[in-house]
């Protein structure tokens, strides 16, 4: 009986040993393909993920870029650049009589140029010839030379015959004032009362001193004036007066009051502009001038 329950004993450790061999095969085999689906899974979910990427990445680069050139905003601005006559110049044919400012601007000139030139042109300039553009300030020489070839006048004939008009300024009354282009009633009136003012007139360009009177309207009729100098009587600034004095543009109240003052404090002595000038009365530039009036 012992030897039979040993013998019986052996089998039954021989059988658990081997379930537990069998048991222990089948726990590392299932370990071993669960850790191998989770990496073919894994695998599976990146090449997968890869793949998307490649394909959103594809379809993006399938979409055409976009110029900006052709972008509708810059064309408009492009278009409106044109339109406005920016950009390079562009030289046609024109008329200064009828000639717009935009149009001038496409041609090359500045908007304040162009407005310049209309406004003196409103003002009652009239272009008889090439020559009668080139004069007016607002045109360059450079910009005369690039359009002249392109100026044609229209419906305007000049009479060479006709004799020029020439005011002389200094004798001129208000009738003569009258036939200058740009010159009404009110700035015939006010030249008058400032040649009065000065004692005359030494140069033409001194009625651009006279409010009202800007370079566009002294253009318009420069060339139809003149002045002659042996009219201006130079006075003796000793016996002037005040009232003579100040009412001079270029002296005024507070000069005049010295400059009397210092005839007063100095009775019976010859007071000279030279001598005003040496003492610091009035200083060189202001001397240049009232030395064509006063002795």
């Amino acid at each position: 009986m012992k030897r039979f329950a040993s013998k019986e004993l052996s089998g039954a450790l021989k059988l658990i040993f081997t379930i537990l061999f069998i048991q222990t095969l089948v726990f590392v085999f299932k370990t071993d393909s669960a850790e191998d689906k989770t990496v073919v899974n894994t695998e599976v979910k990146t090449t997968a993920g890869t793949k998307a990427d490649r394909a959103e990445t594809a379809q993006k680069s399938e979409v055409p870029k976009r110029d900006p050139i052709l972008q509708p905003e810059i064309i408009t601005k492009k278009r409106a650049a044109r339109e406005s006559g920016a950009g390079a110049p562009k030289l046609f044919s024109f008329d200064p009589n009828s000639v717009s400012a935009q149009e001038l601007v496409m041609m090359g000139m500045t908007q304040k140029q162009a407005e310049v030139f209309v406004n003196y042109r409103d003002r009652g300039g009239v272009f008889r010839s090439r020559e009668d553009f080139a004069k007016v300030y607002s045109v360059s020489d450079s910009f005369y030379e690039k359009v002249k070839e392109y100026i044609v006048i229209e419906n305007i004939q000049t009479h060479k015959s006709e004799k020029k008009l020439i005011i002389e300024l200094n004798e001129a009354d208000s009738a003569d004032l009258l036939q200058l282009r740009g010159i009404g009633p009110y700035y015939a009136s006010k030249i008058i009362k400032y040649r009065e003012r000065l004692g005359g007139f030494v140069m033409a360009e001194q009625l651009k001193e006279i409010s009202g009177i800007d370079s566009v309207r002294f253009e318009m009729f420069a060339n139809n004036i003149m002045v002659d100098t042996s009219k201006v009587q130079k006075r003796d600034i000793a016996n002037s007066g005040y009232p003579a004095l100040a009412s001079n543009p270029y002296i005024g109240s507070y000069l005049a009051r010295s400059i009397v003052r210092y005839a007063e404090s100095n009775p019976g002595q010859s007071i000279t502009i030279a001598e005003l000038l040496v003492k610091n009365i009035i200083r060189r530039e202001l001397y240049n001038i009232l030395n064509l009036y006063f002795r």
